[in-house]
């Protein structure tokens, strides 16, 4: 079932996250729609706080996105398990000497990656044992686009027109706002 503005309540830097994957779009601060918004969706005291709230999540989820990517785009491709240790998603072996916090979020961020249409899942690749027998669960292997299926392919993707980006865009606000009106939502795209 696809989620409604009115099933969001925030309060916490992954409900924020999923907010914004299960709508697709969810604006930072109030606007012209009455209740559209990571503002009005959170609790105070993930508002203003004296310790992390929406204002410190903002840039990291943006950011581990971005870092997420360019990981995969540096290579032609690449296994989910090589892009978790390369990425520090991992912790350390308890006899590592040198002990840190293992990154968070890989799972949600590629996911938000493939939603975005950054990138895409080429394969599933198992591993072998000793006798040269495949086990266990595939592993996924990503890539971008560019990588996956060449330049001319995702030069497509800026073939559509703004008109038709426009109308897109609507409909899906429309889905996830039912209760709004289309000149409240056409007011708020235009502004």
């Amino acid at each position: 079932m696809t989620k409604t503005i009115e099933d969001i309540y925030i309060t916490s830097k992954q409900e924020m996250i999923d907010a914004v994957n299960a709508l697709g779009i969810l604006p930072l601060f109030s606007n012209t729609i009455k209740g559209f918004s990571i503002e009005e969706r959170c609790a105070k005291e993930v508002y203003f706080s004296s310790s992390a709230g929406i204002w410190e999540w903002k840039g990291p989820v943006s950011y581990d996105t971005k870092y997420l990517y360019d990981l995969i785009a540096s290579h032609y491709s690449v296994l989910s398990k090589q892009l978790k240790s390369e990425g520090g998603y991992v912790k350390p072996r308890k006899n590592d000497p040198i002990q840190w916090e293992a990154r968070k979020g890989f799972d949600t961020q590629l996911t938000k990656l493939q939603k975005l249409g950054y990138i895409t899942t080429t394969n599933f690749e198992y591993e072998m044992d000793k006798r040269g027998e495949f086990y266990g669960w595939g592993i996924a292997r990503y890539a971008t686009f560019e990588n996956a299926f060449g330049k001319k392919f995702s030069n497509h993707v800026y073939d559509r027109s703004v008109e038709e980006s426009y109308l897109r865009l609507f409909k899906q606000l429309k889905k996830i706002l039912p209760h709004v009106e289309d000149n409240e939502i056409e007011y708020y795209l235009h502004h």
